[in-house]
């Protein structure tokens, strides 16, 4: 079997074998269990209380805002996007991909909380 090692922009290292992803850099993967290891509501409530109406925002291949209907492109403009960290389209490890899908379904319905507060203060 022949080893590769391939590194990474954050300086960390995968170790490969026959293409199979083996260990991995866990900044973004650490980065996003602490992310959702914060309650939706509780995550919310503190960002109300400082006055932080930005959306949840997603990297992919591009950022996303999940849970924020097109049509309200102007209110995303409006109160900006938060991205979260460790997010991204180039994926350091299975779990990294799983945490990025759990991620998104998080942003999701902050989003959507937030979209609702938004709308009831709306005139």
């Amino acid at each position: 079997m022949k080893w590769h090692f391939v590194p990474l922009l954050a300086g960390a290292v995968v170790l490969a074998a026959g293409g199979e992803l083996l260990a991995s850099d866990d900044g973004p993967v650490a980065e996003l269990r602490a992310f959702i290891a914060v309650p939706v509501k509780d995550r919310l409530e503190s960002a109300l209380g400082a006055g932080d109406l930005r959306f949840l925002g997603v990297y992919g291949y591009a950022l996303e805002v999940p849970g924020v209907p097109k049509s309200e492109a102007d209110r995303i403009s409006k109160n900006g996007v938060l991205p979260i960290p460790g997010t991204s389209d180039a994926l350091v490890s299975e779990e990294h991909g799983g945490l990025n899908d759990e991620v998104r379904e998080y942003a999701a319905q902050y989003n959507g909380l937030v979209l609702g507060h938004v709308t009831q203060r709306a005139p």
